[in-house]
């Protein structure tokens, strides 16, 4: 049996950080950008950037500002499938 690493740093995976701005976009930022390039590049090794303004534009309110973590949280597989 394989002994296990006695320490892991998940910061190894992470993307560069970056500023969302004055938008208030950081639900995609977090999920789209952070969760889903993390995950591509811990589980696929793939550096992909998910680019966290896609999503932005299909679950922005109608008056353009973010939604909240709820409402927003739903779409992330918007943006496994339908591209980065």
């Amino acid at each position: 049996m394989a002994s296990l690493p006695t320490s892991v740093d998940p910061l190894s995976w992470a993307p560069t950080s970056r500023n969302q701005g004055a938008l208030g976009s950081c639900v995609t930022w977090a999920i789209d950008y952070g969760m889903l390039g993390w995950y591509e590049r811990h589980d696929r090794g793939q550096a992909v950037d998910f680019n966290p303004m896609y999503t932005f534009a299909q679950v922005k309110q109608a008056d353009g500002h973010g939604r909240v973590l709820r409402a927003a949280a739903r779409h992330p597989r918007r943006a496994m499938q339908q591209g980065q």
